[in-house]
């Protein structure tokens, strides 16, 4: 099995504020996660950063095999895809700034698979 994420003590820091705090987490092919906290406790900030869209300020990203800082995000993030009833939850919150909170990350019991 791959993993297609592995965030390892990866900490993001913006304007003074600590937004993620040595995460280590890993998904493998596989596996589906739900993602649950308050608002604030960096739920957009994970997913930014498993999306490449954001770099962690330490710690280490890797993302399909290659590790966000030593790859071009553009040739990369053609290869990522991000699926949420909540997406656009997700881009309103990004635009509206970050509060603070505790997050979880769990993972999702079973494989969820719907048909179009």
């Amino acid at each position: 099995m791959t993993a297609v994420i592995e965030f390892a003590d990866l900490t993001v820091r913006r304007s003074g504020a600590t937004l993620l705090d040595e995460v280590n987490w890993a998904v493998e092919e596989d596996e589906r996660w739900v993602i649950l906290g308050p608002n604030g406790a960096g739920k957009t900030t994970l997913l930014q950063v498993a999306a490449a869209q954001m770099h962690p300020s330490s710690g280490v990203a890797g993302i399909p095999g290659e590790v966000l800082g030593t790859t071009d995000v553009f040739d990369l993030r053609p290869r990522i895809g991000l699926t949420s009833a909540a997406l656009a939850d997700l881009i309103r919150a990004q635009r509206a700034g970050q509060g603070r909170g505790r997050l979880r990350v769990l993972r999702h019991p079973r494989p969820v698979a719907r048909g179009l």
